[in-house]
């Protein structure tokens, strides 16, 4: 059967040996090789370099049952970030910063999304930017009275501007951020 006449059903069907041994690398088993997989969550969320990071063979091969309609993406802002694979640019970063609340800009880029959608690893910590412009007595909170009490708890529902909630990253709820810059399970 040749390529062009190969449906999308049949390009899956042969996807699914590439498919199956990513997740066998993921979610723990033995590897064709007999070595096995961890089948324990990994403690913190894996990033290109990781030995469990896909291989560039690995994402090729699949790729390539994908007729090369897979898209490799990046984050928007990654010019602004150090680290061990870090693309640090700062005249990037500038103008990273300067477009981000522009629509054209964020949707222009394949992960991209409009804020507040994709506002992971943000270039501007706009929370922090607005916490500067609040007075001491502004804002809601769940406790009225001396903030300097122990029990005090802001109230993120009585806050306009985010400070008090930050959903930095994807699972936030689930993650906290290391000095380092890895997210790791709670």
């Amino acid at each position: 059967m040749s390529r062009a006449r190969e449906s999308p059903g049949m390009r899956f069907i042969q996807a699914l040996p590439v498919l199956a041994a990513l997740a066998v690398g993921s979610q723990g088993g033995e590897f064709k090789d007999g070595t096995q997989a961890d089948a324990s969550p990994p403690e913190c969320k894996n990033v290109p370099g990781d030995p469990e990071w896909p291989s560039d063979l690995s994402w090729k091969a699949l790729n390539a049952t994908t007729g090369g309609k897979l898209t490799k993406t990046a984050p928007v802002a990654e010019s602004c970030y150090d680290g061990p694979f870090s693309n640090k640019d700062l005249g990037k970063c500038a103008r990273v910063a300067k477009m981000w609340s522009d629509q054209d800009f964020q949707t222009s880029n394949p992960v991209g999304r409009p804020y507040p959608y994709n506002i992971t690893c943000a270039p501007v910590d706009y929370a922090a930017a607005a916490a500067k412009k609040l007075a001491p007595d502004t804002g809601g909170y769940t406790i009225e009275g001396d903030r300097h009490d122990p029990d005090y708890v802001p109230d993120n529902r009585h806050d306009p501007l985010g400070v008090f909630y930050r959903p930095s990253c994807v699972g936030a709820e689930a993650f906290v951020e290391r000095p380092d810059g890895r997210l790791c399970r709670v």
